[in-house]
């Protein structure tokens, strides 16, 4: 798909994989810790693997424009993985990939999506380098609401 863009990201707290596996796993509380998050609407609920369900995201980014999707669970492996399709004004995947280390616990990201609103996918070849400081940010963002709403530490963030 024209305009795809590959993100690649990883967080490491110094808390228990179980506490940071319910915050992720709970997306309708995110916009109480993530900043650009706005709102999380269940629209759907997930069958007994924890998958199926789809929320709807509505995302401030540091530019201004908001954007909104649907991510529909694909996969659940409590308390290591997560991943979903995304639909709406990004089409694509995503996946939350968590490991123990030590005492604390890595979080892995990929997200892997095309613009679908036409002024950013006609804008995209011109616009790539904005449209990804700009997912770096919020992703920032992210990581340090996180750390705060967990009482946790953010040891170290690497953003690709």
């Amino acid at each position: 798909m024209a305009g795809e863009y590959h993100f690649d990201m990883s967080w490491r707290f110094d808390v228990p994989i179980a506490d940071a596996w319910r915050m992720l796993n709970s997306a309708t509380e995110w916009p109480k810790w993530w900043r650009n998050c706005q709102k999380v609407e269940q629209l759907q609920g997930a069958d007994a693997s924890g998958v199926g369900g789809v929320q709807r995201f509505s995302m401030q980014t540091q530019l201004p424009y908001q954007l909104q999707f649907d991510i529909r669970g694909t996969r659940s492996e409590p308390p290591r993985l997560l991943e979903g399709s995304v639909e709406g004004n990004l089409k694509g995947t995503v996946r939350w990939q968590l490991t123990e280390v030590g005492d604390g616990t890595s979080v892995h990201y990929n997200w892997d999506v095309a613009p679908t609103k036409p002024w950013m996918a006609a804008l995209s070849p011109l616009l790539r380098p904005v449209f990804v400081w700009n997912h770096r940010a919020m992703m920032r963002n992210g990581g340090q609401g996180l750390a705060r709403m967990m009482g946790a530490r953010l040891l170290a963030a690497v953003y690709r």
